[in-house]
């Protein structure tokens, strides 16, 4: 099976609340009055083969406003076709940029072979877009090269979905949030430990984020120079991590704390532990039934943080690397703060539809999931189900 072989194979488009769609001011008429300081102009974005924060970027540069005046509800993929809402802070260099924006046009940000970035202009309003504002996510997703198990799975899929009207997903992390390396809860690790020279050996492991002349500050001043967003991403791949392996435990009833009690190195510790974290293990029809009956009753777990229970499984995978959750309180960065928040264990796949090609050995399927959850998983989930 290959998914995401091209861009266009992989499409995503983000569904906002209808509550904060309600807010936004139409600009067709009346736009110099709307479009003030203060003021957010919200529009939509479409981008080709283009990560999150190279998006941000070049939003940053276009609008002429600070990373961080730039609201989005969610990161999405790099190889895909991804839809989205954004909103940009109205100061006074850029009014005049939102103001000559055309009204219901697609105006190229960039446009090269490998990446594209356009927007279209929806509207303003006076609250900013942040997650919370998010429901869920639309995919089209194009399946390729299936031999004959992932076609009778998927099939099987379908029937179960048809016959039953609902069909669940374990709600894993994806191996996304990990890193190309799966390197970063380590770095989160080492955040959480004040261990800051360690984390920026890491990060220079990867190359990637650490601000231009690093090398000639202290580790804890680098970090800080790191956006906010970026230095969560490494604390929350830890949370992540901790999540995907009580969700297995769940599923499967195996402690992965027993395949790492001989690992005496905390680092090698994380590396064998995200390992198995991204060993996805999903529901046969048996347990799909039983994930289906446990949702409005025990379906929600949490994502530990400062406020755990310290007699929780995930408090005890804590202790494991020398951790506990009053870590996650962080005095050298009082702009971060992780407290334990609610996540479900199963998600419901809505409005699944799928037509095989058995000739091309090629699926196309579509589908709804909540915010927050991974169409990854979902097609994992699709093409394994017995």
């Amino acid at each position: 099976m290959i998914i995401k072989q091209k861009p266009e194979d992989f499409v995503v488009e983000e569904i906002p609340l209808m509550e904060y769609l309600s807010t936004i001011r139409n600009v067709a008429q009346g736009k110099e009055e709307k479009i003030k300081e203060g003021n957010y102009a919200i529009f939509k974005i479409e981008k080709r083969g283009m990560n999150h924060f190279s998006m941000i970027a070049k939003l940053s540069k276009h609008f002429s406003v600070p990373e961080k005046d730039i609201g989005t509800a969610g990161i999405k993929d790099r190889n895909a076709v991804t839809k989205q809402y954004v909103s940009v802070l109205i100061n006074q260099k850029n009014k005049n940029t939102v103001l000559e924006f055309p009204i219901l046009a697609k105006v190229e940000i960039e446009h090269a072979d490998d990446q594209k970035l356009s927007a279209i202009i929806v509207g303003v309003a006076k609250e900013r877009i942040t997650t919370g504002l998010l429901a869920g996510n639309s995919f089209n997703i194009t399946i390729k090269e299936l031999d004959k198990s992932e076609s009778d799975s998927i099939n099987k899929s379908l029937d179960f979905y048809r016959k039953n009207r609902r069909y669940v997903v374990p709600n894993y992390f994806g191996t996304q949030r990990f890193g190309n390396n799966n390197s970063n809860a380590i770095v989160g690790y080492h955040i959480l430990k004040k261990e800051f020279a360690k984390a920026v050996r890491e990060i220079e492991a990867q190359n990637s984020w650490l601000p231009e002349g690093h090398a000639d500050m202290d580790a804890l001043n680098a970090l800080n120079q790191v956006s906010r967003k970026k230095r969560m991403l490494y604390v929350s791949a830890l949370q992540s991590l901790l999540f995907n392996l009580e969700l297995r435990k769940k599923i499967l009833g195996k402690d992965a704390l027993e395949e790492v009690k001989d690992i005496e190195n905390n680092d090698d510790k994380i590396r064998k532990l995200t390992e198995i974290a991204v060993q996805y293990e999903y529901l046969n029809e048996e347990n799909m039934q039983t994930a289906i009956e446990t949702i409005g009753k025990e379906n929600e777990m949490a994502v530990c943080g400062f406020n755990t229970n310290s007699d929780s499984y995930a408090a005890g995978l804590l202790s494991e690397i020398g951790l506990t959750p009053r870590d996650f309180a962080i005095r050298q960065m009082p702009d971060l703060m992780f407290d334990e928040h609610p996540r479900s264990a199963y998600v419901r796949l809505e409005n699944l539809r799928i037509i095989i090609d058995t000739n091309s050995k090629e699926a196309e399927t579509s589908f709804y999931l909540v915010k927050g959850s991974y169409a990854t998983n979902a097609v994992s989930q699709l093409i394994t189900f017995q």
